[in-house]
């Protein structure tokens, strides 16, 4: 069953326009894998857990106790979307892997 993945991730935060011009701007010539929408889907998707991970440790780092309920309520819930959408990738991924066997 052959599905394209939603053009973003459930928070929004990352979008496969974003994606597409991290993948633009650090090539010259497109890599060939580019062709193949089950390719792109794949690395789309590996592309937004890692950023979420990313994201997700740098923006935790800065989580301190005490700290005014001003930030730390807003941190809390993007640290929850992130998490979210790294759970929401992998979850596709592993639908798209169980799919192919």
């Amino acid at each position: 069953m052959d599905r394209t993945v939603s053009g973003m991730s459930p928070s929004g935060l990352f979008t496969r326009a974003a994606w597409e011009r991290d993948l633009e701007s650090s090539h010259a010539v497109l890599p060939r894998w580019t062709r193949s929408a089950a390719e792109r889907d794949r690395r789309f998707l590996e592309w937004v857990d890692a950023e979420a991970l990313g994201l997700s440790a740098h923006l935790g780092r800065l989580r301190r106790p005490g700290a005014s309920p001003r930030v730390t309520v807003p941190l809390d819930t993007l640290l929850r979307a992130l998490a979210e959408d790294a759970a929401w990738a992998r979850r596709e991924l592993a639908g798209r892997l169980s799919e192919a066997a």
